[in-house]
């Protein structure tokens, strides 16, 4: 059972990147400051903006002394939450997007549940769209645990919805900073590079099924633009997970990871624009082609991945519009 209250006594760090957010980022900042736990340290990197976000950042600092702003030249994503964990004094460490939001209850539930089950990470749910209205309404939540060896062993099965993105979690500061642990500078979905290290880092991590993050999706992030480095950093980061996982002997999720990844390939190469299809569409026919010799000696593969494995031996370039008439069908 979780507690009924928690220890203000306990400091939580928020980082917050922030670049080129003018439009969304008072929403941001409003909801970190209206947790309804209160002993926070919120830290706003401005990342090189060039609209007015560096000027609302300050603007918050000089009405809320939990504020802090760091304003540095553009280094991405990663390199912005990097300076705030090096910055950050909490005992516990949250990662909050500029363009999304949290329910007031976050910080107040997430430290509850790692305080209740003595565990090192805590996870919610999370509601995901791009409007500006989120559904509403609670129900009582769900909440279980697992081990980390357990979450690490079964990766990609029961926890993925949750398990990557670094944003629905609260963790130990201690995970960062006695492992050096930091995002890798230049990537996208520095996530996918990430994550499993610091469960790994971990004894336990909690759950709710309780949705209390708000994604939002808006046209030109980071997760809603397509590019071909965008897609590459995507191929680099799941070659370096999967490898790390056949690599520390958890081989059921490596080869999860594997299938999935072929998946990502051949979807990724049907629907791609045909602006980028030049650049990047060999590319993921190649990295398919690993994926397949490595899932083909796999005790377990679907029935779609051995179509796919057959079609590709009498060659691929057909196969684009096979995949997109597939997917068309599937989505009506």
């Amino acid at each position: 059972m979780a507690r009924e209250s928690v220890d203000f006594q306990i400091l939580v760090s928020i980082v917050v990147p922030v670049y080129n957010v003018e439009e969304y980022l008072s929403r941001c900042i409003a909801s970190l400051c209206n947790q309804s736990y209160t002993n926070l340290e919120i830290i706003l990197v401005d990342d090189g903006s060039t609209d007015s976000s560096g000027d609302i950042c300050d603007w918050y600092k000089n009405s809320d002394q939990r504020i802090e702003v760091l304003h540095q030249s553009n280094g991405g994503l990663s390199e912005a939450r990097n300076t705030g964990i090096n910055a950050a004094r909490g005992e516990y460490l949250a990662f909050v997007d500029s363009d999304d939001f949290i329910d007031e209850k976050y910080i107040d539930m997430l430290l509850n549940l790692a305080l209740t089950y003595d565990a090192q990470i805590a996870v919610c749910d999370y509601y995901k769209g791009g409007k500006d209205k989120f559904p509403e309404g609670r129900r009582k939540p769900k909440v279980w645990q697992c081990t980390a060896e357990n979450m690490l062993r079964n990766w990609h099965g029961k926890y993925k919805r949750l398990e990557t993105i670094a944003c629905n979690k609260l963790y130990k500061r201690e995970l960062f900073t006695k492992s050096g642990i930091r995002y890798p500078k230049g990537y996208y979905h520095e996530d996918i590079q990430t994550t499993h290290l610091l469960v790994n880092e971990a004894n336990k991590v909690v759950f709710t099924d309780e949705k209390l993050y708000y994604y939002f999706q808006r046209n030109g992030s980071i997760t809603s633009t397509g590019s071909v480095k965008r897609l590459g950093d995507c191929i680099y980061g799941q070659k370096r997970r999967y490898q790390w996982f056949k690599n520390n002997g958890y081989q059921r999720a490596y080869e999860v990871m594997c299938v999935k990844s072929m998946e990502f390939c051949i979807y990724n190469y049907a629907v791609i624009n045909d602006s980028i299809y030049e650049q990047i569409g060999e590319r993921l026919i190649e990295q398919y082609m690993r994926y397949a010799k490595k899932a083909i000696h796999f005790k377990k593969i679907g029935v779609w991945e051995k179509l796919l494995l057959f079609f590709m031996k009498k060659g691929y370039r057909w196969i684009r519009k096979i995949v997109q008439t597939f997917i068309k069908c599937k989505s009506k």
